[in-house]
């Protein structure tokens, strides 16, 4: 009972679960005793990040409890555009070629 109090106090649990924030950078904090490369688990940071920051979901348990904040955000990725994906179409000359 007193190692609860003591986590809530420093901010690590509350009484309604674990952040979502503190569970992303402590599965990094795993990777990289694990050994994975830095740039592995800055790929991994490059996908986790926008999602604890967009999900819309504070806590782990509502995210178990509730996988619609996920489905949601997975929908919003499907609909954007990305930035690595050529708008011309073929038949449309690049701007960085020069056309004879």
């Amino acid at each position: 009972m007193e190692r609860r109090r003591y986590r809530i106090r420093l901010g690590y649990r509350t009484p309604t679960g674990t952040p979502l924030t503190f569970a992303a950078e402590k599965y990094f904090s795993n990777c990289q005793k694990r050994g994975l490369n830095a740039k592995t688990i800055r790929k991994y940071r490059l996908a986790v990040d926008p999602f604890v920051q967009h999900c819309g979901a504070t806590y782990v348990d509502e995210c178990r409890d509730n996988k619609q904040p996920l489905l949601d955000y997975l929908a919003g990725l499907e609909s954007s555009p990305s930035p690595s994906v050529s708008t011309a179409t073929p038949s449309e000359p690049s701007p960085t070629r020069s056309v004879f």
